[in-house]
Formats: structure tokens, C-alpha cells, sequence
């Protein structure tokens, strides 16, 4: 069981509202997917977009349980490359336990040499 505190109890003696958020970004009427993305971060909040997010959940859950069960392995192709796997393109460049990295464009390479280990 965790001993850590579950929250903490604070006794307010006043409240000052310092700005009344009188024009919400989403409010009950329609709103096009341009502005919708453009406020995703409230957008994802919404009954919808919750629903579909548990949808896309469960699907994911029981595909992986389906082929788990069926002597499969899940693997993943590297999110982080030294070069690109392809040449020729332009990657995002970061550093990696202050090597030189990049952000992966294309899975096919690794992927294919995993189908044949």
C-alpha cells in the first residue's frame, strides 16, 4: 500500500477574482475541425473525443491481447536514428546522451530486418 499523503487540506480566508473568462473557446454550438485543432488541448476534453479515445483503447487492449495469446511479439521500430534511414531527407536533430540524433522518418527498414530474425 502507498503511505504517501493523498492530497492536503488548505483553509482559504478570501478569494479575489482577477479575470472573468467571459468568451470560452468552446462552447456548446458547432465549431469547425480548423478551429477545433487549433484548440485541441479543449477540444480532447469533450464527451465525443472522450468516447473516441476509450474506443481506440479498447481496440488497441484487445489487439494486443488477441496476438499476445497467439504467440506473437510486439516490437516497435526506433523513435531516435543516428542518420536517416533513407538519405536525402531532412530530420529534426536533437541530442541523445549528448550524442547526435534524430527523430526516425520510416520504421520499413528496421521492420524488415526484424521479419527475418
Amino acid at each position: 500500500m502507498n503511505d504517501l499523503p493523498l492530497g492536503y487540506e488548505l483553509l482559504v480566508n478570501g478569494i479575489e477574482i482577477i479575470h472573468q473568462a467571459v468568451d470560452y473557446p468552446i462552447t456548446p454550438k458547432e465549431h469547425g475541425t480548423e478551429f477545433l485543432m487549433d484548440h485541441r488541448h479543449l477540444w480532447l476534453r469533450s464527451k465525443r473525443q472522450h468516447a473516441v479515445m476509450k474506443i481506440r483503447n479498447e481496440i488497441i487492449r484487445a489487439t494486443y491481447e488477441f496476438f499476445n495469446n497467439e504467440g506473437f511479439t510486439k516490437v516497435d521500430p526506433p523513435i531516435l536514428t543516428g542518420s536517416s534511414p533513407e538519405g536525402g531527407s531532412e530530420l529534426f536533430h536533437t541530442k541523445y546522451f549528448e550524442e547526435d540524433a534524430y527523430l526516425s522518418q520510416s520504421g520499413q527498414l528496421h521492420i524488415e530486418a526484424l521479419a527475418m530474425a
